[in-house]
């Protein structure tokens, strides 16, 4: 049930916002992780009117470090989980958001910071998996991300470290992830299926750009 009416909590919301615009990175990516599970105890709307658009800047934040927008990105996937309409704008209460979580999830997957696009690859297959998103053009850039040279170098490194297939972020842990993504995603639905298909025109056009 939700709980964001419990006293208790209402006060530890005022002490994650002060985290989350810390100047220090390494709060501000706990607060985010902190906030991220408040949301989860939180009513749709009060997510939809505040938290959303706060994860989405924090996400979307050129100047922010990499393992803060990660965590932001990852909220975004666990709260797409529980409300589908997380990937729809929410322009009420004058948040006017100009980007949705699908075209920030786009944009991210051609970041050509590697563990950027290493996250939203991670969260695209996730929501692609739950069937919140049958995109062609997101699967496009998960083969295009599989089959990235830089990142089967990695995997074929002899001095990797074995806890690094449970890192989130890690490319090794995405490689393993998405080969086992493919061929569940392409069996899971004929609309699976289809979006599989409709891939190659999105991927040549990635790989040919």
């Amino acid at each position: 049930g939700k709980m964001v009416g419990n006293p208790i909590l209402a006060s530890t919301l005022q002490h994650l916002l002060p985290a989350v615009t810390s100047k220090n990175a390494v709060i501000r990516e706990h607060g985010v992780i902190c906030l991220s599970k408040f949301c989860l105890l939180s009513e749709e709307d009060k997510i939809m009117d505040e938290f959303k658009p706060l994860l989405m800047q924090i996400a979307g934040s050129v100047e922010e470090r990499v393992e803060v927008r990660a965590q932001a990105m990852l909220a975004l996937c666990d709260l797409t989980l529980l409300h589908k309409d997380m990937l729809q704008l929410s322009d009420e209460g004058g948040n006017n958001e100009s980007t949705t979580f699908k075209e920030l999830l786009l944009e991210m997957l051609g970041h050509p910071k590697q563990g950027i696009a290493v996250i939203a690859a991670e969260v695209a297959a996730k929501l692609l998996l739950a069937g919140c998103l049958h995109d062609p053009t997101i699967i496009a850039w998960l083969l295009v991300i599989y089959f990235d040279a830089a990142l089967t170098e990695v995997e074929d490194d002899d001095d990797v470290d074995g806890s690094e297939v449970k890192k989130v972020g890690s490319p090794v842990r995405l490689q393993q992830l998405l080969s086992i993504f493919f061929p569940t995603y392409s069996m899971s639905s004929l609309d699976a299926n289809d979006a599989i298909m409709a891939a190659v025109g999105p991927l040549l056009t990635i790989v040919n750009g």
